[in-house]
């Protein structure tokens, strides 16, 4: 998959240049929020309207930045998957019969479809995600620096605290995961077998017990579910106190340094969104190199398109 992402090195620089505006009007307008907050407090009406005016243009161009880089990287996304099946499709046309003729067209046809698919939410638009998390983290980091590198340090130390904590308890909510799927599975494989001998459960009057199993097993399942649903809340209400406790504890550390006469006043304000700048981009890596490892698989089943197997 590497080599086709540098088919287009025009279009993909283009994307990261976009990116790369876009998140620095982004980290501007933010700033530019504490300047406005600091033009209220030292009581300046004309400062206050030129920074309130400034804001107002960068909203505008960041919006802007982010639309245009939508765009483009929806296109660069087309191009990529018109590559990808292009490509697969002109290697099955160079397999002799005999090669293929050994599986069946719809294997084909399902690694054209859903293969590709699944690489492009896989791999492709994972990719793109990896920019814009690396483009973020990095121009933040460089503004948050710029400003106080104390305060960057709290951020960072505070960043890594958030990832520990999200990966605090997810083998016991993927055990949870895994139980409710065999029980899904059960229950299907119950009503598939019950529904086709539905002749012989009327004939020799089984309808109380095929009835009391049904019970059971669909018992069993909803019981799993639920159990997963209560993790899956526990964990959401985790992150979200996690993500909150970071910006308060950010906001006071900020409005300390205030005090000292080390950051404006206004910079309190867009600590707290700062930090969400540094902080998001590092929870979504480990989800990004998962995505790069489950794409793995995909890749392999499509060597069925080489000419010699």
């Amino acid at each position: 998959m590497k080599p086709l992402l540098w088919k287009y090195p025009g279009k993909l620089i283009g994307v990261i240049a976009l990116r790369t505006a876009a998140t620095v009007a982004g980290t501007a307008f933010t700033l530019m929020l504490a300047e406005l907050l600091n033009s209220a407090v030292q009581g300046s009406v004309r400062r206050l309207l030129l920074t309130g005016g400034m804001v107002i243009v960068l909203m505008l161009l960041a919006q802007v930045f982010e639309y245009v880089t939508s765009i483009q990287k929806n296109r660069l996304l087309r191009e990529w998957n018109v590559l990808l099946k292009s490509t697969l499709f002109s290697r099955l046309l160079e397999k002799s019969m005999g090669n293929f003729e050994e599986r069946n067209s719809a294997s084909y046809s399902n690694g054209l479809l859903t293969d590709c698919e699944s690489l492009e939410q896989l791999y492709f638009s994972n990719s793109l995600e990896l920019l814009d998390a690396v483009a973020e983290l990095v121009i933040t980091s460089i503004a948050v620096i710029w400003i106080s590198p104390v305060l960057f340090l709290a951020m960072i130390f505070l960043t890594f605290l958030t990832l520990l904590l999200m990966n605090v308890g997810n083998e016991k909510f993927q055990s949870g995961m895994k139980k409710y799927t065999n029980a899904r599975e059960a229950y299907s494989v119950f009503l598939k077998e019950n529904l086709s001998c539905f002749r012989l459960i009327r004939m020799f009057q089984m309808k109380e017990k095929v009835r009391k199993a049904h019970d059971d097993a669909c018992q069993q399942m909803e019981e799993k579910k639920c159990r997963q649903q209560i993790l899956m809340a526990q964990k959401s209400c985790v992150m979200s106190l996690t993500g909150l406790g970071s910006t308060v504890l950010i906001m006071m550390a900020a409005a300390y340094l205030a005090l000292k006469g080390a950051v404006s006043v206004g910079f309190v304000l867009a600590a707290g969104q700062l930090i969400g700048k540094i902080t998001y981009p590092v929870t979504v890596l480990p989800g990004i190199i998962m995505n790069y490892k489950s794409a793995k698989p995909i890749e392999e089943r499509l060597s069925i398109y080489d000419a010699g197997k």
